[in-house]
């Protein structure tokens, strides 16, 4: 009888320890959506008479770098997704949009969404686009590579060459908000020096007859 009593009093206790427990609100696990940072598109441009018409091909990734999720380098050989924090759209097809828009503000630059109304392919790969934490501080990594080439002619390159970005990331622990400031910072550096380079590269490209408008 006496151990009839003391699993009663343990059930009791356990009963009420269960409800009161059961009186707090759980602690939801929240997750954010980020989006990179978007150039604005000037109105009112006026192409040049001379515009090189160029073909923007959709970006070609690496896997497993186009990720709406957030994608953490831990070591060497090992990345782990973050399912936590996330993109709104896949990384290349911000890219996409964020290239776009630069070079539609060109007035040297006339974009076709045709391929075959363009003179010149511009074609762009993202190979790598993740956080290092491997590093101090740790990194957001971007890596690019860009050609241009004639539409006539795949074989001829008129350039080519792979970007690189491994901007620190401040206050890291602060917010993950800062990751991605650390990933526009990159990028913004990667297209200032790419679509100069591009622009140079189309002035002094060869002139191709096209009487074909977009």
């Amino acid at each position: 009888m006496k151990y009839w009593k003391i699993y009663f009093n343990y059930a009791v206790i356990t009963s009420i320890s269960l409800l009161i427990l059961g009186c707090f609100p759980k602690q939801q696990i929240s997750t954010e959506t980020f989006l990179l940072a978007q150039p604005a598109l000037k109105q009112n441009i006026i192409k040049s008479n001379h515009a090189k018409i160029v073909y923007l091909k959709q970006i070609q990734t690496t896997a497993p770098f186009d990720s709406l999720h957030f994608i953490f380098k831990l070591k060497p050989a090992r990345y782990q997704l973050d399912y936590y924090h996330h993109f709104l759209n896949f990384p290349s097809k911000q890219l996409m949009a964020i290239f776009a828009t630069k070079l539609n503000n060109l007035t040297n630059v006339k974009l076709t969404s045709s391929s075959d109304k363009a003179q010149y392919i511009l074609g762009i790969k993202l190979n790598k686009f993740y956080v290092d934490n491997t590093t101090d501080p740790k990194k957001a990594i971007i890596d690019l590579s860009i050609c241009l080439r004639l539409q006539a002619n795949p074989q001829a390159i008129l350039w080519w060459h792979t970007y690189h970005s491994a901007t620190p990331i401040k206050n890291y622990t602060a917010s993950a908000g800062n990751i991605v400031l650390a990933w526009d910072q990159g990028i913004q550096t990667i297209l200032q020096k790419s679509i100069s380079t591009i622009t140079d590269k189309l002035a002094k490209a060869p002139s191709i007859s096209n009487d074909t408008d977009n």
